[in-house]
């Protein structure tokens, strides 16, 4: 699997010029030939409008119109970031999946909502970890703070993720705790990991970008710089059984002690 993700710079509530450039960039991971993009978190209207109900898109019935045909067109699997979602009267903050012939192949709802930028005041918890299946692989996929609870990750790989795809919107000032973990995530689990990360504003906020690419050892295959740019690697599979041959962290746990 060749895995491309955009270090994207919202342009903060202009939806029209966002998808548009989301679309740009998809269009080249495909010319690229690759088989899965990625986006970051709310990146089509940047990190967070308060105005929720302007926004939000009633069921993701737009984003999947969009994303849905955009898969099927051009045959790449599409990890659309996440959009702000309106189900009932309620906003969640939703990732939509979608493998190369146009299928909605899951939604996930963030979990673990910022409570220290009051994201927890704007929208609801996701109540479902969710995994998927692209291109034959198992996959699973968390939203930015989501990073910090490592037992939601745990829980994704012991049940059989190999990829785990990471959308977000991850401050700069706090760019080397989103390096740490992301490369804990991969180590502990002996997953893959890609991430896609915003590098755009949010008022005098800077969002570091450094999106990557990273195999079961913790090897950095791609990584960004905070400019808007798109990375790719490939994903030797193979790779991942031979770590786990090695390192045998599942077979040693001790699960009755902890």
């Amino acid at each position: 699997m060749r895995v491309a993700c955009i270090n994207f710079d919202s342009k903060f509530e202009q939806v029209d010029e966002n998808l548009a450039k989301a679309k740009h960039f998809i269009d080249l991971a495909s010319k690229q030939k690759c088989d899965t993009v990625v986006l970051p978190e709310l990146f089509s209207t940047g990190f967070f409008p308060q105005n929720l109900a302007k926004f939000a898109d009633l069921n993701g019935e737009k984003a999947t119109y969009f994303f849905s045909n955009l898969a099927k067109n051009l045959k790449i699997n599409i990890v659309a970031g996440s959009i702000i979602e309106r189900v009932s009267d309620k906003f969640y903050n939703s990732s939509f999946i979608f493998s190369k012939d146009g299928s909605c192949m899951a939604k996930y709802s963030k979990i673990h909502l910022f409570s220290h930028m009051k994201e927890d005041e704007f929208f609801q918890s996701g109540d479902k970890v969710v995994n998927f299946m692209l291109d034959g692989v198992k996959c699973g996929i968390i939203i930015c703070y989501d990073l910090r609870f490592p037992e939601l990750v745990r829980k994704l790989a012991l049940d059989g993720v190999k990829v785990l795809f990471i959308v977000s919107a991850w401050p700069l000032s706090r760019l080397k705790h989103l390096e740490i973990l992301t490369l804990a995530r991969a180590v502990e689990n002996q997953i893959f990991v890609v991430l896609a990360n915003s590098c755009s504003f949010f008022n005098e906020l800077k969002f570091g970008g450094n999106s990557m690419i990273i195999d079961p050892l913790g090897e950095i295959l791609a990584k960004a710089c905070q400019n808007e740019s798109m990375i790719s690697a490939n994903l030797e599979l193979s790779a991942l059984e031979k770590t786990r041959q090695n390192i045998s962290v599942y077979k040693d746990r001790k699960p009755n002690l902890y």
